[in-house]
């Protein structure tokens, strides 16, 4: 990319890729019992939910996806390896969502008490 337009091109959102290890199974396995939790945990990171999709597998475990007006939150869990992923990505060109980006990957990945938490952000 020519250098000049590099420059001229701002950032526009953090994108967080995340895998969150836990020994609460039961937990990775209920979706309805951390479901409105993770939704309440969107609104006080002060973004905006328009739309869900959800899937709970009959032998365990779920995906869940919370469409943002600023992008969105997925989160895939697998009770029999005790772990999830998490993907929360963020934007904006007029102002930076940063804080709520990582607010909202924190709050969610608590949910699971999670002993190991590794976590990469990718500025786009």
């Amino acid at each position: 990319m020519d250098e000049q337009v590099r420059k001229q091109k701002s950032v526009i959102g953090l994108h967080i890729l995340g895998e969150v290890y836990t020994k609460e199974i039961s937990t990775l396995n209920n979706f309805s019992s951390v479901r409105d939790t993770i939704v309440e945990s969107v609104a006080k990171a002060g973004l905006s939910q328009v739309g869900t999709a959800e899937h709970v597998f009959p032998e365990g475990g779920f995906t869940f996806v919370i469409l943002l007006a600023e992008s969105h939150l997925s989160i895939h869990t697998w009770p029999e390896l005790g772990y999830l992923n998490m993907d929360v990505f963020v934007c904006n060109v007029s102002k930076d969502n940063s804080v709520a980006a990582r607010n909202l990957f924190d709050s969610v990945a608590e949910l699971f008490r999670p002993y190991e938490v590794v976590k990469r952000e990718v500025i786009r």
